[in-house]
């Protein structure tokens, strides 16, 4: 344990002499990609197991870190337990959940002021391959929220062909065991996403022989629906107990009627 507390505690003392990352009461910063990424927003929310999740939001652009435990310790993100996402100013999402790698170190609770002070670094993968880096990661006094009812149904949008779907409408239900998640446009046009309610983090094929059951539509304003060929859904937040999902998707539906839908991202409560 002393030699633990030690190699925190010079860890730490790198990051503040470092020339790039700085901070002073709080901070959720890292480099991304060679280039210094400074959240403007963080914060940590707790589950009622005990899951940890550090959040930290520049932007469009989201970081969240899911860690199976508050204890002090290292959390390899390798496994459907710890994992991190990465949400860029376009919506798409990367994990390290199946192809990536990296590491969360919690190094400090204060029960006190309720905070999270650690370190982290992950390569993470979208459903294309494309691959994002963070090194030099740092969560100083990030404060713990508490989740309060929200006022609003949630949104999606993505791009559709040539054009930009975003719903001024979301309905969300769960029906016999399936969350359905329907985003409307103003000509009527619409995206239906269909997910197991026992959906955890993670990334899930989305057509209708999908094996885990999740599923997309494309709703024409005329009232043609086109359903996915294929395509990719990323479920990064799901809190069964608030009732509260959240992720990015993206498929190409079936002819005569085929669409290209991308960097779709939701956030929808049900």
């Amino acid at each position: 344990m002393k030699r633990f507390l030690l190699f925190t505690s010079l860890l730490f003392t790198l990051f503040n002499c470092s020339d790039e990352l700085q901070f002073n009461e709080h901070a959720f910063q890292a480099t991304k990609d060679k280039e210094l990424w400074k959240a403007s927003d963080f914060s940590v929310s707790v589950d009622e197991d005990g899951y940890l999740s550090i959040t930290g939001a520049l932007n469009n652009e989201v970081v969240t870190l899911n860690v199976e435990s508050t204890e002090i310790g290292v959390y390899s993100l390798t496994n459907a337990n710890s994992t991190a996402w990465y949400e860029n100013e376009d919506g798409k999402g990367f994990t390290t959940e199946y192809r990536g790698n990296g590491e969360v170190m919690i190094e400090r609770y204060d029960v006190v002021n309720q905070t999270f002070t650690g370190s982290f670094r992950f390569n993470a993968f979208s459903s294309d391959g494309e691959v994002v880096n963070f090194i030099n990661g740092v969560f100083y006094q990030v404060p713990v929220v508490v989740k309060t009812e929200v006022e609003y149904e949630g949104d999606l949008k993505a791009s559709v062909d040539d054009s930009q779907l975003e719903a001024n409408e979301v309905n969300t239900i769960n029906e016999n065991g399936m969350i359905k998640v329907k985003g409307m446009d103003v000509d009527g046009s619409y995206i239906e996403l269909r997910i197991p309610e026992t959906t955890m983090i993670g990334s899930y094929n989305l057509n209708e022989q999908s094996v885990s059951g999740t599923y997309a539509v494309y709703g024409y304003a005329n009232g043609v629906t086109s359903a996915a060929q294929y395509g990719t859904l990323f479920i990064n937040e799901h809190d069964a107990v608030s009732g509260l999902i959240k992720g990015s998707f993206t498929f190409t539906t079936l002819l005569p009627n085929s669409v290209s839908v991308e960097n779709g991202s939701f956030t929808a409560y049900y």
